[in-house]
């Protein structure tokens, strides 16, 4: 909660505050205002907000999007607050969707310019619907057609998402769950 959230920065900047009492020049709060902000983005992505749905899962997507403060800040929704990006590993992406090598090239190849060779990247953008909830939608559902482009074009007997592979996946997950 933001109160929570308040409490902590407060402690914190006390505590290096009280660290830097003898730095040379510089007042302590100018300093540590993005050292606070840092410590409680590790101290975010440390604690899960959600329980993992399954053991060993690992956070894929990840969603980027903007919060517009203004006078008519949650009234009036701006097309910046509705633009959404989904970047996701492609490695990562193929590995837990099951895909093989060259279902995943091909993936890629279709993205074309949406995915970034340096750093292994495929990023989805869309801000065409007027609310977020939509162009997360829509991100999802693009993603969704790579990977079954991909495994239309390259087959894969465990690939995760499709008719026989989800049927699949669910019938060894309901093995696995039996006493």
């Amino acid at each position: 909660t933001w109160q929570q959230l308040w409490q902590l920065l407060q402690a914190l900047t006390s505590q290096q505050q009280q660290q830097q009492e003898g730095a040379a020049g510089v007042p302590a709060a100018a300093m540590d205002a993005s050292a606070v902000f840092d410590q409680y983005l590790r101290e975010i992505e440390a604690v899960p907000l959600t329980p993992p749905p399954y053991p060993g899962a690992r956070r894929l997507l990840r969603w980027e999007q903007r919060m517009v403060l203004g006078p008519t800040s949650g009234q009036v929704v701006t097309p910046a607050e509705a633009k959404v990006r989904l970047r996701v590993s492609a490695a990562e992406l193929a590995q837990e969707a099951r895909l093989n090598d060259a279902a995943l090239q091909h993936l890629l190849t279709v993205a074309g310019s949406r995915y970034d060779p340096s750093t292994g990247v495929l990023s989805l953008v869309c801000g065409r619907f007027p609310t977020r909830e939509e162009n997360r939608r829509w991100c999802l559902e693009v993603l969704h057609r790579l990977l079954q482009e991909g495994q239309a074009r390259h087959p894969s007997s465990s690939f995760l998402l499709g008719p026989a592979g989800g049927a699949a996946a669910r019938q060894a997950a309901a093995t696995a769950a039996l006493p």
